[in-house]
């Protein structure tokens, strides 16, 4: 509506003065662009639309209805105001705040662990960066986050997992020591190799193809994120306390598959379960400690039950 009342305006005051506002024209141009491209944007070129509207409606001559040109000036400024809150801010807000990207458990984990982990060099989605950065901030130092400075880094970091070749070229270019990833249900077909022989066929999460485990460590996980750290990055003696080299997201059916047929120490499962339950606080939001002494208790029983 802005956008074509004030074009209007200008195109009137050209017609009848053959007066062109080139300034006014080059800028509107340029926030609807911008707006188009980015919703945040669109604040700005309303400001400028209603000057350069405002501007061009000054030129006119409004002598002879002077009284009706003010309340004609401040009727127009209020309904353009009124309609674009009315469409586009406050539609936005239903009372109820909600932040799908969060999580206190990861907060807490990395707040705690800050003196070996704030020095590393930090990747993350901008959808999260926000959260992180509000939280973390100046401890940490993220990668991205929703502000349009970043707007430049989001074709890069939306397509940088198509191959495995795009990926490692991303890995390279910024030199990430700790990845903060958001869980995904997507697997991949690996053929395993069983210690008393056989094969299984098991459906492993994509994470471990992207991020090996030769080289990248599962240091946390809850409900919304996974954390990883490079081996090398870390000190040893840390990491061997929070590792999980077994129990991790997206995998716990094939971890439990493994104990069963024989190829995992029920003891070495155990381990990792009690180190979970150490580190996470079940108070917190993204906390999974009750289904991981849920599923341990079952595979305990399981196994019990076909000694």
């Amino acid at each position: 509506i802005i956008f074509i009342l004030s074009f209007s305006v200008i195109l009137y005051r050209f017609i009848k003065f053959k007066n062109i506002p080139y300034v006014h024209i080059i800028s509107m141009l340029f926030f609807a662009y911008s707006s188009s491209n980015y919703a945040r944007h669109s604040p700005f070129f309303t400001i400028v639309a209603m000057t350069c509207l405002l501007s061009s409606l000054s030129s006119f001559n409004f002598a002879n209805y002077k009284r009706l040109s003010k309340w004609l000036m401040g009727l127009t400024v209020t309904a353009l105001l009124v309609s674009y809150y009315a469409l586009f801010i406050w539609t936005q807000y239903n009372g109820v705040v909600g932040i799908q990207r969060s999580s206190d458990s990861a907060i807490s984990f990395l707040k705690l662990n800050s003196d070996k982990l704030k020095d590393l060099k930090m990747f993350n989605y901008w959808g999260w960066g926000g959260y992180l950065g509000f939280n973390l901030y100046p401890e940490y130092k993220t990668f991205i986050d929703g502000r349009y400075i970043f707007h430049s880094f989001l074709d890069e970091t939306e397509n940088c997992r198509k191959d495995i070749k795009t990926w490692n070229r991303f890995l390279d270019k910024y030199g990430f020591d700790m990845m903060i990833l958001e869980r995904e249900s997507m697997k991949i077909m690996i053929k395993h190799k069983m210690k008393k022989g056989g094969h299984l066929i098991l459906r492993r999460p994509v994470y471990l193809l992207y991020l090996p485990k030769k080289n990248w460590a599962v240091v946390h996980w809850d409900k919304k994120i996974v954390i990883l750290v490079k081996r090398k990055a870390i000190d040893k003696k840390w990491l061997k306390e929070h590792e999980y080299k077994l129990l991790r997201p997206e995998d716990t059916e094939n971890l439990a598959v493994m104990a069963i047929e024989g190829d995992i120490e029920f003891a070495a499962i155990e381990k990792e379960v009690k180190l979970y339950l150490k580190n996470n606080d079940s108070g917190l939001e993204g906390s999974l400690n009750e289904n991981i002494k849920e599923w341990w208790d079952n595979l305990s029983r399981f196994k019990e039950e076909h000694k």
